[in-house]
């Protein structure tokens, strides 16, 4: 079953479906991971728990700048990605996330299009983003956030 088709069969609960940005899953693959988070995800049922296909190509990148990449990358695969499903940036999210950047560009308060495309992910499937970055995030209008990492 596709991300998707999953977070369909969850859109009409009443729990929130959460979008983990980078920062939180990196905090898993830490040496000492934030305890509150290590609680708080206990507490949630994994198929509520998603992230993005940007949130991918960042820890892609992360890895691949680093000397052990390879053996860091198959980390990643089995001890988050195998564990989450991955919602994808298409052209409904493409089409919000133009819209966010363009009118936070005339505000003069732009944010990285990352940010701007995992908001727009989260947006358009209706999920709590997770972050430690709530400064920026903030800025996405209708977006709900969450930091686990202040629990």
């Amino acid at each position: 079953m596709t991300a998707a088709a999953i977070f369909r069969a969850f859109q009409n609960r009443r729990e929130p479906v959460y979008l983990l940005d980078t920062n939180i899953l990196s905090e898993f693959v830490k040496k000492k991971p934030n305890r509150g988070l290590m609680d708080k995800i206990k507490e949630v049922e994994p198929s509520l728990i998603f992230t993005s296909s940007v949130t991918v190509m960042e820890m892609r990148f992360g890895a691949s700048n680093r000397e052990d990449g390879l053996h860091f990358w198959k980390r990643l695969q089995d001890e988050i990605f195998s564990r989450v499903s991955i919602l994808g940036f298409n052209e409904h999210e493409a089409l919000i996330c133009g819209d966010i950047l363009s009118k936070l560009t005339r505000k003069g308060t732009p944010i990285g299009i990352e940010d701007a495309m995992i908001g727009s992910i989260a947006i358009s499937n209706r999920c709590t983003i997770v972050t430690a970055n709530t400064r920026h995030f903030e800025r996405l209008p209708g977006l709900k956030i969450e930091n686990w990492l202040s629990v």
